[in-house]
């Protein structure tokens, strides 16, 4: 527990030269969310549109609820008109087609191999007619009723036809990735990142994969309850784990993507750790179909949906959101003065800022006492800058979106005035020690998805396993989260009876994330269908007066 508060504690910082956040703005040009620009790591933005050439109107039907003309799918449900949002039939059959299980209600299979051939003792194979009478009144090809639960949608008959012609060509897509009976996996590394953290991550993920492919008795131990006890076939199948290093620009690393993928195609990436920005990995998932599943980066692509990447959450977006939220739920004790954001003049601190402008706009009358300091990265605030700051009028609150700030000029003006509450945003996944001013210990507070007294269920499992496997948790996070990663796609594969359909592992994932596998020192972490962030929440902590740590002084605040 030591290493996960050293970790929650990670603070930001701040440098000088003040201008306007609109200024900021201005200068940062064409670049989108995510700080995207066509010669950084991380351009690419307008290729993450999707590329609807192949949406034909069955699949925008199936998959969407959308009809021609972009007009919203109805149906009813026992006589009742379905909500909003729920008349897609993708909702329930999922986008694989492969059907799901709700509690102790098996929603079926729709793929054409399924619809067109006999269910022993159930029905007869649908034909087209019968798949329409399905559709529209609810009846099965021997003319019993459906399910109630299944929707009538009153489809018109060209509507109906191309539905239809779908569900006719919808199948299982084989994962590329999996050869001989060898499911091939690939994490993510970007240059920058410290030999120490990619070799912690790295053992945990190969020590893994060494207990699925020996069946060691260390393998037992740790072990979420359900995981590894199903059989996934007649062959039993073997994990390989390939290392994908990637350097240079946006460009460079796509075209390093694609020739790893060209060499050997992977099933899924796991895990995976970044400096800067995931964009380029996620563009590349998006392109390729390939599951990505919870990078260890603190700039997650949040401005784009994409079904095949999951996220642990939204990175600076969700810490803004939180302390927004915060700041609207104690109107009163922060009604003194400004809220004033020190930031520098580019997306790393843009999204934040704006974020929590966001999230206090509606809930707060006084948000616009929120001012902005835009700065330049790298530059130290000296103790004139911040006297200057707190002169101009009451502040009440600074919020600081640095990355491993210099607070000492700050620290040396508490010699002469009593300082407003100081919040900054921890850095979960650079696993760094904090950054402490002892003299600002009473004022400092910290924006975290961590809670460092919360207790998951599945700690014991994890440390268990890892003192089996005789490593010593010396990167905290990021080891539970690779054993998070890895606990999770062996669950879903052995859940899936071997089946590694890349849509059908999201889809299960979706699922059993936080519900069947939870992670040790996420405790709220979850998901469903459709959600591509698993932490949706954070707190705000404080150091600890009595002695090291930190200690939350909120409840989970969901923005």
């Amino acid at each position: 527990m030591r290493s996960i508060r050293r970790i929650a504690a990670a603070v930001l910082a701040a440098s000088c030269s003040c201008a306007s956040l609109s200024a900021a703005a201005q200068a940062m040009g064409g670049m989108g969310p995510g700080g995207m620009n066509p010669t950084g790591p991380g351009g690419m933005w307008d290729d993450l549109l999707y590329d609807r050439s192949d949406e034909s109107v069955g699949m925008t039907i199936y998959r969407k609820g959308i009809l021609p003309g972009d007009r919203e799918l109805t149906a009813t449900r026992a006589g009742s008109s379905v909500a909003r949002g729920q008349v897609a039939c993708a909702n329930c059959h999922q986008r694989s087609g492969l059907g799901a299980r709700e509690g102790q209600q098996t929603i079926p299979p729709v793929t054409g191999a399924a619809l067109y051939a006999p269910r022993a003792g159930r029905r007869a194979a649908y034909t087209d007619e019968t798949l329409a009478a399905a559709i529209v009144s609810g009846v099965d090809p021997n003319g019993r009723e459906l399910s109630a639960l299944m929707p009538r949608y009153p489809l018109q008959a060209g509507e109906l036809a191309q539905l239809i012609d779908y569900l006719k060509k919808l199948a299982p897509r084989p994962s590329l990735g999996v050869v001989d009976s060898v499911i091939h996996l690939a994490t993510v590394v970007t240059e920058g990142v410290a030999p120490a953290r990619k070799q912690a991550m790295l053992e945990v993920m190969q020590k893994y994969l060494d207990d699925l492919n020996g069946g060691s008795a260390a393998s037992r131990a740790g072990r979420p309850a359900g995981v590894g006890e199903a059989s996934t076939g007649e062959r039993p199948m073997r994990w390989q784990l390939h290392v994908w290093t990637l350097d240079g620009t946006a460009q460079d690393r796509r075209a390093q993507l694609q020739a790893y993928y060209a060499r050997q195609p992977v099933f899924a990436l796991v895990g995976g750790l970044s400096t800067d920005t995931w964009l380029p990995v996620h563009q590349f998932c998006l392109q390729f179909r390939v599951p990505c599943l919870f990078p260890n980066t603190s700039v997650p692509v949040t401005g784009a949906a994409a079904f095949y990447s999951l996220y642990f959450d939204k990175g600076s977006v969700l810490k803004g959101q939180i302390l927004g939220r915060y700041f609207a739920d104690h109107v009163k004790e922060f009604s003194g003065g400004r809220i004033v954001q020190v930031l520098p003049g580019d997306w790393t601190g843009y999204e934040p800022a704006s974020a929590l402008r966001q999230a206090i706009g509606g809930r707060m009358a006084a948000a616009r006492r929120v001012t902005d300091e835009v700065i330049q990265a790298g530059a130290r605030i000296s103790v004139d800058r911040w006297r200057q700051l707190l002169n101009r009028s009451a502040v009440s609150a600074l919020v600081v979106w640095m990355e491993e700030p210099d607070l000492s000029g700050l620290a040396e003006l508490s010699n002469e005035r009593e300082l407003p509450a100081i919040f900054v945003a921890d850095n979960s996944f650079a696993g760094k020690a904090p950054v402490s001013e002892p003299r600002l210990r009473g004022k400092l507070r910290f924006i975290s998805t961590l809670n460092p007294v919360a207790q998951s269920p599945a700690m014991a499992s994890w440390d268990e396993w890892m003192r089996a496997h005789r490593l010593a948790p010396s990167e905290a996070l990021l080891q539970a989260n690779s054993w998070f990663v890895m606990s999770l796609i062996d669950e879903a594969v052995r859940a899936n009876g071997g089946d590694t359909t890349p849509e059908h592992l999201i889809e299960r994932i979706e699922y059993s994330a936080g519900a069947v596998v939870a992670h040790p020192m996420l405790p709220s972490l979850s998901l469903g269908m459709g959600q591509r962030f698993a932490t949706k929440g954070g707190y705000i902590l404080a150091l600890r007066l009595d002695g090291p740590g930190l200690v939350p002084v909120t409840d989970l605040i969901v923005p």
